[in-house]
C-alpha cells in the first residue's frame, strides 16, 4: 500500500473513531464518575444523646466528570442544595433536593436519598433529570459519597453512575 493511501486511511478512519468515542446515540447510557465539591453552610441540631438532626444548606461549585461524562452537559454544573437528615443511634434517614446549572446553560434537578447504614459513612443514592437548555431530557442515577475531603466550610463527594441520553 502506497504512503499516500494509508495517510489518507489514517485520516478517514481516525476521525471516525474518535467521533464515535465521544457521540452518544439516543437511549445510550454513559458512565459517569467524579466528585462534587460544595461551600457546606448545614446546621446540626443536638437532639439528644445519639441524636441529630442535620438541616443540609450548600452551595455547590460544579461537577469534575471523569471519561465519557466529561462530555456531557451536566459536566461543571454547580448550584444550591437543600435537605435534612436524621441520626440516631447510628443509622440514618433523609433526603434532599439539588439545583444544577451549567456554564452552557444546562439546567438540571437531583434528588439524593441517604443510605441508612453509617459504617461507610454518610453515603446514599441519586437520580438526576434535565429541565432545560442542553439537558432537556438527560436523566440518570447513582450513589454518592462518602466525602473524600471535609472541611468546617466545604466538602468534596464522590459519586458514580449513569446518564442517559435523550
Amino acid at each position: 500500500m502506497r504512503k499516500s493511501t494509508m495517510v489518507g486511511l489514517v485520516g478517514l478512519v481516525v476521525p471516525l473513531f474518535l467521533g464515535s468515542a465521544t457521540l452518544a446515540v439516543a437511549g445510550e447510557r454513559i458512565p459517569i464518575k467524579g466528585t462534587y465539591t460544595a461551600i457546606n453552610k448545614s446546621q446540626v441540631i443536638e437532639v439528644g444523646p445519639n441524636h441529630v438532626i442535620v438541616s443540609i444548606n450548600a452551595e455547590g461549585l460544579g461537577y469534575a466528570l471523569e471519561g465519557a461524562g466529561a462530555n456531557t452537559p451536566m459536566q461543571h454544573s454547580a448550584g444550591p442544595c437543600v435537605g435534612a437528615t436524621e441520626i440516631k443511634d447510628g443509622t440514618a434517614t433523609g433526603r434532599g433536593y439539588c439545583f444544577r446549572k451549567s456554564p452552557a446553560g444546562a439546567k438540571w434537578v437531583v434528588t439524593w436519598v441517604v443510605n441508612a447504614d453509617l459504617s461507610k459513612g454518610l453515603t446514599g443514592t441519586f437520580e438526576i433529570r434535565g429541565v432545560e437548555g442542553p439537558a432537556v431530557g438527560w436523566k440518570g442515577g447513582g450513589t454518592w459519597g462518602p466525602s473524600v475531603d471535609t472541611t468546617p466550610t466545604t466538602y468534596i463527594n464522590t459519586f458514580s453512575g449513569y446518564l442517559e441520553k435523550p
